[in-house]
Parts: structure tokens; C-alpha cells; sequence
């Protein structure tokens, strides 16, 4: 649905309050209007969007960021030892899918962020075997016309690099340097692509978790190479100053996110591994002070769950959870959405049409939970009111 339609009057955009059309002489308020798009009509103007398409490629491993009110989806791998993807599309602020110009190089695992008015896909590998496994350095830069440059590059190749913005920076840090490598390095950019080069504290690690607050981006959680979950939490200000919260999280754990509600930064859910690899449903907040907060937990434990601010809602959706008898491990994937307030109150949402691990992104008013794997390519969409509607599989 349309925020809003413009006019030029003297060289200034207008809001158009009303639109009206004159059958046989009469003036008749338009309440509803519609375009075409691949042969189906979309609804621009008045009323509530009922409709979605799913994603053009199914894909794991992408890109995604907000860049523009657009949501962009960047790369990924599509099945099979060395099938990766250049291809990038989009859902723009009325929820139309349109494609953009690919990536420089087919990757996947690549972390994404905005930058001031910039959108930068950054690292990434090449989805071969650990021997043959080649880590990037590149940078895809998207400006606010999605016109693709590629302006510098990381200080150091790696894959699976959490993201956060703060101010006008956007951040990548952790992540996996080589197969068996994890790293403590952090590259932010700002408005004008230059880069300083950061670190995280603790152990290197990877499987992190990124939010972006007003006053900090926030990086939280992972897995070190020998398996070890972590707990720390890493807190840059506008400045780019390094700070530590008043606690870490409350218990240690990878494969968690994060996103921010009002002034606070939340990460929900991950796994850690005690006698087995499971799931957990704990809940973190960082508030503008970093001081620590613990919210009620999930309504279910998982890991590989996603979550998206949508006003004042932050939103955690789907992931994976596991039973273990007899030595035999079975994945189940989830349908749930929990919805947090400002005060961190939960309430539970509408779940996913579609039980399964999500990457979560913003596109106009609204939060766009992706499968992130190659079950399907289906795309659920939630409102500011938690309503919520969903594509079909293509």
C-alpha cells in the first residue's frame, strides 16, 4: 500500500490528500486504484494490501537490508556444492517485487547493511567444499537509486559476518576469515563508503547476532571455532567507540538475533550446546543506557529465527528446534511470532503461513519475514497492527 502520492506544485512535492474522478459530469472520490504489475493488478492507493509475491529465486545464505524503504534480498546459494547466485530483487514500499542489478560476484553467506544512502553487500564465499572454499572481500554498494558500484572492499575476506548500523555507519563484524578460522574483526562504513577498521572483544567467533538502536549497534552472542558459545555483548556508539553492557546475556548461545524497540536493543532465541545442540527461548534488552533488561522469554525455544522492528513491535519469526532419543537427532522448523512492545511486554502474533527458518527485513510500513532456506520461497508480510497476510510458493 502507498504511504502517500505526490504532486509537483512550483517546484515542491505535494501530498495528495484525495483523488477524484468525474463520470457523466460528477465528481467521484476515488477510494481504491490499482496497477498493473506481470499481468496482475496491485493495489496503490486506499484500503489495506492483501497480496505479496513470493521471492523470484528460492535461495539460502542471502543478503538483506532496508535501503530507500526498499527490502533487498542479495545473493545466496541455490543447492549444491558451488551454486550460488548474483541475482538481487526487491519489494519496494507497496510490496511489488522488482528486480536489480546483480552483484559483482555470484556468493553466498554475505552480510548486508545500510550505510547513510547506501545499501552495501559485503564478504561472502563460494559454497565449495572446506578446501576449495574461497572467502571475499568484495563490496556491492547500492545507491538510493539502486544504481551498483563497488568502492572499496573489507579489510579481510569473510563470510557470515553479523551486521548493525548506528548513526550513519553500518557495521560487519565476526564471522568465519577461512573454514576453520573465526575472527574478531569489524569494518564500519559511513555516508561516504570510507572505512575504519574495528574489532570486536572476547573470542572470535561467528554466529552473531546484530541490532541497530539509535545510539548503538550492538553485536551479540556466537560460536567459536571449537564450538564454544559465547555470551558477550559489544556495544559501538556514534562514535565508533567500543562499549560493554552492564551485563552480557543472561545465558550463553549462537544462532540468535536481534533487532531494535524504541531505544532498546533485543535479541531473542539461538541454541547452545550442553549434553546436545538445542534450542533456547531467552530473551535479552539493552536499553539506551546498555543497562541489561530480561524480558519474558519466547513462547518457543529455537534457533535460526529472524527478527524485524514494525513500529512498535519488534518481531522474532520462525526457526528451527530439535529433539534427541536415542542418539537420533530430529529437526522440526516453526511457525511461531513473537511480538515485543517497548516496555518488553510479549504478545504473541498471527504465526508464518509457513513453518520454516526466516531472514526478516523492512520494506515501507512493513515486516517481511523470507524463508531462509530452500524449502520455499515464501514471503509473510506483518503490519504496524500485527496484521498479517502471506505469498503462495511459486
Amino acid at each position: 500500500m502507498a504511504t502517500g502520492a505526490y504532486i509537483g506544485i512550483m517546484d515542491k512535492a505535494r501530498r495528495v490528500k484525495a483523488i477524484y474522478v468525474s463520470p457523466e459530469g460528477k465528481a467521484r472520490k476515488v477510494r481504491r486504484a490499482y496497477v498493473g504489475v506481470e499481468g496482475r493488478a496491485r493495489l496503490w492507493w486506499g484500503g489495506v494490501p492483501t497480496e505479496i509475491l513470493p521471492l523470484r529465486l528460492t535461495r539460502e545464505g542471502f543478503g538483506i537490508v532496508t535501503l530507500n524503504r526498499h527490502g533487498i534480498i542479495g545473493g545466496g546459494g541455490t543447492g549444491g556444492t558451488g551454486n550460488v547466485t548474483s541475482e538481487v530483487e526487491a519489494y519496494d514500499p507497496l510490496l511489488i517485487n522488482i528486480s536489480l542489478a546483480p552483484l559483482s560476484v555470484a556468493r553466498r553467506n554475505l552480510g548486508a547493511v545500510a550505510a547513510g544512502e547506501f545499501g552495501l553487500f559485503m564478504g561472502g564465499d563460494n559454497a565449495r567444499p572446506t578446501l576449495q572454499m574461497e572467502i571475499f572481500s568484495v563490496i556491492d554498494c547500492y545507491d538510493a537509486n539502486f544504481v551498483r558500484t563497488s568502492p572499496t572492499i573489507l579489510s579481510s575476506g569473510r563470510a557470515s559476518m553479523a551486521t548493525a548500523g548506528v548513526g550513519n555507519y553500518g557495521l560487519g563484524a565476526g564471522g568465519l576469515p577461512t573454514y576453520n578460522t573465526r575472527t574478531l574483526a569489524a569494518d564500519a562504513f559511513d555516508g561516504n563508503i570510507t572505512r575504519t577498521v574495528l574489532s570486536l572483544s572476547g573470542n572470535a567467533r561467528g554466529n552473531i547476532a546484530g541490532a541497530s538502536t539509535e545510539s548503538y549497534a550492538l553485536f551479540a552472542g556466537g560460536l567459536t571455532y571449537a564450538g564454544t558459545d559465547q555470551n558477550t555483548v559489544d556495544a559501538f556508539d556514534t562514535n565508533l567507540t567500543r562499549r560493554s553492557p552492564t551485563a552480557n546475556l543472561s545465558l550463553t548461545r549462537s544462532m540468535l538475533d536481534g533487532t531494535a524497540i524504541g531505544a532498546s536493543g533485543i535479541f531473542g532465541g539461538g541454541s547452545r550446546y550442553t549434553s546436545a545442540r538445542r534450542a533456547v527461548a531467552d530473551v535479552d534488552a539493552y536499553d539506551d543506557n546498555l543497562t541489561r533488561h530480561i524480558p519474558l522469554s519466547l513462547v518457543a525455544a529455537r534457533a535460526g529465527l529472524s527478527a524485524v522492528t514494525v513500529d512498535d513491535y519488534a518481531l522474532f519469526g520462525g526457526g528451527l528446534w530439535s529433539t534427541t532419543v536415542s542418539n537420533t537427532t530430529t529437526t522440526y522448523r516453526s511457525d511461531v511470532v513473537d511480538a515485543y512492545n517497548a516496555f518488553y511486554t510479549r504478545l504473541v502474533a498471527p504465526a508464518l503461513s509457513l513453518a520454516r527458518g526466516t531472514s526478516a527485513v523492512n520494506a515501507g510500513n512493513y515486516g517481511l519475514f523470507i524463508t531462509a532456506n530452500l524449502t520455499s520461497n515464501v514471503v509473510d508480510v506483518f503490519d504496524s497492527e500485527l496484521n498479517h497476510f502471506s505469498s503462495e510458493a511459486a
